[in-house]
Parts: C-alpha cells; sequence; structure tokens
C-alpha cells in the first residue's frame, strides 16, 4: 500500500496543480468606446440619468447638441460574460417637445469578487467594469443629472441646474443657476457658481461651497459643511455635525444640535440654536445664540447698532472684545466677559461670572454665584440677587452702583477719590471698609450718608459688605 502511494501521489499532486493553474488563469479585460450626438432646441430640458457608476464629466458648450462619449472595460472570469455584457451597452434617448432624456443601457450585473488564494493563486469568480463618461451639452439649456455611486463633474452650465443622486462626489464649476442638489452619503463641492437661492441636500456626507453669488438652504445631518465666501445669506439644518461658515453678505440661520459650529465675518444678523454643542463667532455683527448644555465663544463683535444675545444652560459663554448690546440668559453657567464695552444684562442661577476689562452700563441678575470682576470700568453698576459671591475692583469709580446681594458677601475695591453718596446695610457682620466715615459709624451695620459733595453713589445690602479704596 505505501509503494503505490509513493508512486502515484507525486503524480496526482502534479495533475492538482496543473487544473489549478488552468482554472487560474485570467482573462483579458475588453473594452469598447461608443458615442452618440442628439440635436435639441433651446426650450428643451435635458435629463442625464440611469448611468450606471461611473466616473461621469459634464460640461457646457456652445452647440445645440448633446454629445456623448462612454469609454467602458469590462474583465471577468468568465470571457463569454465579458462579450455578452460589453456588447448590450448602448446610449438611450427619449424625446418630447419640451424634454430630451439620455440615459446609457448596461446589463451588465454588479461588480463582485468571489476569489480566494491558494499558494499565490486566485481561484473563483469575478466580474468588474469601469465607464468613462463625457458629455457635452448646450450651455443655456435647463439641466437635471441623476446619477449613484459615481464621480460626476459639472461645468460651465448657464441654464438653470438640478443634480440629484446618492454615494457620488459631486462637483460643480462655474454654473450660473444652481436650483437644488441632493446627494445622500456622498460629497458635494460648489466653486464659482451663481444662483438666486439653491437648495442643498445631503446625509451623512460632506458639503463644500467656495464663491457662491447667492443665497443658499441646507438641510445635512450627520454631515461636515464648509462655506467660504457667500453674497446673500445661508439657512442650515443639520445635527450631529461640523459646519464652518466665513465671508458671508447676509443673515445667517444654523439650526444643529450636538454640533461643532464655527461663524466668521458675517455682515448680516446670525441666529444659532444648537444643544450639548460648540458654537465660535468671530467678527461678525448681531448674534442670537440659543445653545443649552453647549460652550459659545464671540470674538472680535465690532460694528454698528451690534446685539448679541446668548442663551444656555450649565454651559459656558465667553466674549472677547465686542461693542454694543449684550444679553446672557445661562443659569448654571460659567460666564467671562473681556473687553466689552456697551450696555451688558447677565442672568444666572449657580453660575460663575468673570468680568474684566468692562465698561458702559451693567445690570446683573444672580443667585448662589460667583461674581469676579476685575479692571471694571461701567459708569452703571446694577447687581440683584442673593447668596453670591461678589468681588468687584474698579479701575474708575462709577457714577450709579447698586448691589442687593441678600445672604452674600460681598467686595468691592474702588479708586481713591470717592465723594458723593454711601448707602451700605451689612446683614451678618458690621461694614468693612476705610472710607472716612464718621465717628459714629464705626462698627456699624447700616450706613446712610454724604461724604464729600460730589454725585456718585454707591448701594450696598448684602449679608457681609466690605468697601474699600485702594
Amino acid at each position: 500500500m505505501k509503494q503505490i502511494i509513493r508512486e502515484y501521489l507525486p503524480k496526482y499532486v502534479f495533475s492538482i496543480l496543473m487544473v489549478c493553474v488552468c482554472n487560474s488563469a485570467a482573462f483579458a479585460e475588453k473594452s469598447k468606446e461608443i458615442n452618440k450626438h442628439i440635436a435639441v432646441n433651446s426650450s428643451q430640458k435635458i435629463e442625464i440619468s440611469n448611468f450606471p457608476s461611473a466616473k461621469i464629466t459634464v460640461k457646457a458648450w456652445d452647440k445645440q447638441e448633446i454629445y456623448i462619449a462612454v469609454k467602458v472595460k469590462i474583465s471577468a472570469s468568465d470571457e463569454e460574460y465579458e462579450t455578452q455584457f460589453i456588447d448590450s451597452i448602448k446610449i438611450q434617448e427619449n424625446i418630447t417637445a419640451s424634454l430630451v432624456i439620455v440615459s446609457l443601457k448596461d446589463n451588465a450585473p454588479e461588480e463582485n469578487d468571489n476569489q480566494f488564494n491558494f499558494f499565490g493563486l486566485k481561484f473563483g469568480s469575478y466580474f468588474k467594469k469601469d465607464f468613462t463618461v463625457e458629455i457635452f451639452v448646450p450651455a443655456l439649456n435647463a439641466l437635471m443629472t441623476n446619477a449613484r455611486y459615481s464621480s460626476l463633474l459639472i461645468d460651465g452650465i448657464r441654464g438653470e441646474l438640478r443634480a440629484s443622486g446618492k454615494s457620488n462626489t459631486l462637483t460643480v464649476s462655474d454654473c450660473f443657476q444652481l436650483k437644488e442638489i441632493t446627494n445622500d452619503y456622498g460629497a458635494i463641492k460648489i466653486n464659482g457658481c451663481k444662483g438666486n437661492k439653491v437648495n442643498l441636500s445631503t446625509r451623512n456626507g460632506s458639503l463644500a461651497i467656495n464663491d457662491f453669488d447667492g443665497a443658499v438652504e441646507i438641510n445635512a445631518p450627520y454631515s461636515s459643511i464648509k462655506i467660504i465666501n457667500l453674497r446673500l445669506g445661508a439657512f442650515v439644518k443639520s445635527k450631529s455635525a461640523t459646519i464652518e461658515i466665513s465671508d458671508v453678505g447676509g443673515d445667517v440661520t444654523v439650526e444643529s444640535n450636538y454640533s461643532s459650529i464655527s461663524i466668521t465675518e458675517v455682515k448680516g444678523r446670525m441666529w444659532v440654536s444648537s444643544k450639548s454643542g460648540v458654537v465660535s463667532i468671530k467678527k461678525c455683527g448681531s448674534a442670537t445664540v440659543n445653545a443649552d448644555y453647549s460652550t459659545i465663544d464671540l470674538k472680535e463683535m465690532h460694528g454698528d447698532s451690534i446685539s448679541i444675545s446668548a442663551y444656555t444652560k450649565s454651559g459656558i459663554v465667553r466674549i472677547d472684545e465686542a461693542i454694543g448690546k449684550v444679553d446672557i440668559d445661562a443659569p448654571q453657567s460659567k460666564i467671562a466677559l473681556r473687553k466689552v464695552s456697551g450696555e451688558i444684562a447677565i442672568t444666572t442661577q449657580s453660575g460663575k461670572i468673570s468680568i474684566t476689562e468692562v465698561n458702559g452700563k451693567a445690570n446683573i441678575k444672580a443667585d448662589y454665584s460667583t461674581i469676579i470682576s476685575r479692571s471694571t470700568e461701567v459708569h452703571s453698576l446694577w447687581l440683584n440677587g442673593k447668596g453670591n459671591s461678589i468681588e468687584i475692583n474698579c479701575s474708575r469709580l462709577p457714577k450709579n452702583t447698586v448691589i442687593l446681594n441678600e445672604q452674600g458677601t460681598t467686595s468691592v475695591n474702588i479708586p481713591t477719590g470717592f465723594s458723593g453718596l454711601l448707602n451700605l446695610e451689612a446683614q451678618e457682620n458690621r461694614i468693612e471698609t476705610n472710607l472716612q466715615l464718621p465717628a459714629s459709624a464705626k462698627g456699624a451695620t447700616v450706613f446712610r450718608g454724604e461724604i464729600g459733595t460730589g454725585n456718585e453713589t454707591i448701594t450696598i445690602k448684602s449679608g457681609k459688605v466690605r468697601l474699600y479704596q485702594i
């Protein structure tokens, strides 16, 4: 028996290997080029649809006809399949008085690769196809495209343009009348285009606009959105997104929860709505931000008649360099203002407020919060609440200061030279001050009276009161 195995085993193994080698031989791919001219008149709309996954380029020209050139390559584990399917590919058109529809007939199956590797040799079945399509259309005719799983470039269209599809890499350049683009799970790029208003839609995709002479309306959840140089305004609706907007000539509205939102250099007004996000606004005009559980950053907000409103809960609000009217409502939040000038209103509860180099008029409503103000130059300060820890350092003496802080601690440092009316009441301890009060007021818990003949007024009512000239 062993003798038989030794004699026939090498021959058996050799036969298997020869069969394997023969079966693993790959057929050469087959290719085909087809083209077609289709006459159209100026009033007919053009629709390009039902093309297989392909690399498609659509360009405008000055001829009143459509020209299509298709290059296709097919390779398969079965050579008969290659011949059968490549011969089935045809350019088709459906023409009516108002519409020309161009499509590509393709009976080939979807690509597949069911090969396996055995000692460096591949076995099994496979089918692969590759389409490259170039289309020229009259520049002024309205155009509609519908593609899936393709790379699609549209360039130079002067008529109305609408593009729809799924999972495409879509680039639109130098087109004049963008109307609508839809591309879920894909990428949209718009470069140097025009349109009164374009509607853009994607999901789990990306959208990049660079230089659009018009307005945009965007619906793009779970996507990345980048807009640069927009002449008119933008309305953006999204969710769990990354949004960057800069250099906009009109108003901007963004509604996007759980998102990172960055807006720079907007000439119009802004409205931002978010939740559990990060909102950053820089070098813009008036802004309203409503974003609970979020971080809100505003920087270099300068201009005429600027109004800033920030609303959050359990979040962070930071404003660095702003001139205008500022309104902040942020309970359980951290609030920081630096180099802010104007009319300032802050409301919080169980929060923390930090103010540095602020001037103008300040009105603060706060309960059970920590409030620290450094280099304060406001001419009017009104602070109302209870249970707060307040520390205020004035680099310039306010004309009118009112602090009502029941059951709290209030420390105020002012420059020397106070002259005016004092109204001090310490509810839990004696008044601590180095101002020259009358001898009868030493160790008092209440003092109401004038020091000098000036017109400054300081009113403090708090659990503990500390007022010092430095």
